[in-house]
């Protein structure tokens, strides 16, 4: 029974740290669990937000991307992608780029926000100071670092 705790458990989305290491939130995943990461654009001041999604192999990919307004930075849909625009929103969808780990540069003005399926949105800058590197990434973690991460 001791070891079992010590054995890599589910699949998870882990939220790492990426200067000390530290697993900050963790999520059990199965393929087709999505996430969404939001962020105030530096030049039109609007909300982005970047929507990923968990593939077959426990990987993370970019599914699509969606914004009030283009700005800099802000990317053209490509061969393959479809553009939709509606009232709310303009979209990028079919994406469907690697992103595995994902690293994110928690910005100082950007007020970086991460949603797990349809939860609550957590303000990254209050799990670390801004410019601090996050990595998201799916793992094996062992019940003991289960028990012992958010949420």
């Amino acid at each position: 029974m001791v070891l079992s705790v010590f054995l890599p458990a589910v699949p998870q989305l882990s939220v790492t740290n990426g200067d000390s290491g530290a697993v900050l939130l963790s999520y059990a995943v199965e393929p087709g669990d999505t996430f969404v990461v939001g962020y105030i654009h530096s030049v039109n001041k609007s909300l982005v937000e970047d929507h990923f999604v968990i593939t077959e192999d426990h990987r993370i990919m970019v599914e699509s991307t969606s914004f009030v307004a283009y700005g800099a930075g802000i990317p053209e849909p490509e061969e393959g992608q479809t553009l939709t625009i509606t009232e709310d929103a303009v979209v990028i969808d079919g994406i469907d780029r690697l992103a595995d780990p994902y690293r994110l540069f928690v910005g100082v003005i950007a007020d970086h926000r991460f949603s797990m399926g349809s939860g609550d949105s957590i303000h990254l800058k209050d799990l670390v100071p801004p410019q601090t590197t996050l990595i998201f990434q799916v793992e094996r973690q062992p019940l003991w670092q289960l028990l012992t991460t958010k949420p």
